[in-house]
């Protein structure tokens, strides 16, 4: 397997001095790095994991040093031998928004979700309030195609805003990381 390199990336879309870390093209077509390089190690294109790492970085956690409070989410959406299907994690922000990052790992089905809060110490059940904000990353977006050992990408990840917070559910397409980020009703920041 070819050596890893810090690579600072060319000027252009992605910036300079991304500092990533990529690995050459191995016989397989496709790597974990977060970029396609050629053989002279310039970047041709982002790959998923590129974008899976903005969605984690720039949407789910608020940038910055700031603290941010986690809390474990449940779910419940399993496949026939039990495994879990949907994971999800929690987040309350500083700007005051909570963040929900939910990953459907179904390749092939699409998962309608129940999104609710719940408060242990007052025992009470929130939801998100006004403006959700949305922001999709899967399938739709991105699609390895290993004959050509090249992504089809649509760009990085769609975003979408529901003005009326208070429906409790929420589309997640198959193979996809969704993040939900809004205000919770009745909460004060």
């Amino acid at each position: 397997m070819p050596r890893p390199r810090r690579w600072p990336g060319p000027p252009g879309p992605y910036g300079r001095g991304f500092g990533a870390w990529v690995i050459r093209r191995n016989n397989s077509g496709s790597t974990f790095g977060m970029f396609d390089v050629d053989d002279k190690h310039q970047i041709t294109q982002p790959l998923s994991q590129f974008y899976a790492a903005q969605l984690l970085n720039l949407e789910w956690v608020k940038p910055g040093g700031e603290r941010h409070e986690v809390y474990p989410p449940e779910s419940d959406i399993r496949d026939s031998a039990g495994h879990t299907l949907v994971t999800s994690y929690a987040v309350k922000r500083p700007d005051g928004k909570w963040a929900l990052l939910i990953i459907n790992k179904d390749q092939e089905n699409a998962h309608k979700v129940a999104v609710s809060f719940h408060n242990a110490e007052s025992r009470r059940d929130a939801s998100f309030s006004g403006a959700v904000e949305m922001v999709t990353f899967g399938s739709a977006q991105y699609r390895w195609d290993p004959l050509k050992k090249h992504a089809d990408s649509q760009g990085p990840a769609k975003r979408s805003v529901t003005i009326d917070g208070t429906s409790k559910t929420v589309e997640l397409p198959a193979a996809s990381v969704v993040v939900l980020r809004g205000k919770l009703g009745g909460e004060s920041t």
